[in-house]
């Protein structure tokens, strides 16, 4: 949702999750990085979602993202790392 590809390394994980999502077919993988397996209704789904949400956070309704900046004194922005943070969606 940052506008650019992620493909983590799996030094960057913790433990076994990243070979139990393959297993799931969750992910796909090469021998160094993984990578959204999309064709998986779980993350079609998710996909989809996110999706909804960019274009909320795009067009929201007149006085929102104002209203927002407001309360959290931060940017009403998906590319915000705080924004994710704050609404738990990582």
């Amino acid at each position: 949702m940052r506008q650019k590809q992620f493909f983590p390394r799996r030094d960057e994980w913790l433990e076994e999750e990243p070979e139990k999502a393959v297993e799931q077919r969750l992910l796909s993988s090469d021998e160094a990085e993984f990578w959204p397996n999309q064709a998986h209704p779980k993350v079609k789904r998710a996909l989809t979602a996110l999706e909804n949400l960019q274009r909320f956070v795009d067009e929201p309704p007149q006085g929102f993202a104002e209203k927002y900046q407001g309360r959290y004194d931060d940017l009403f922005d998906m590319s915000s790392r705080p924004f994710w943070e704050r609404h738990h969606l990582f």
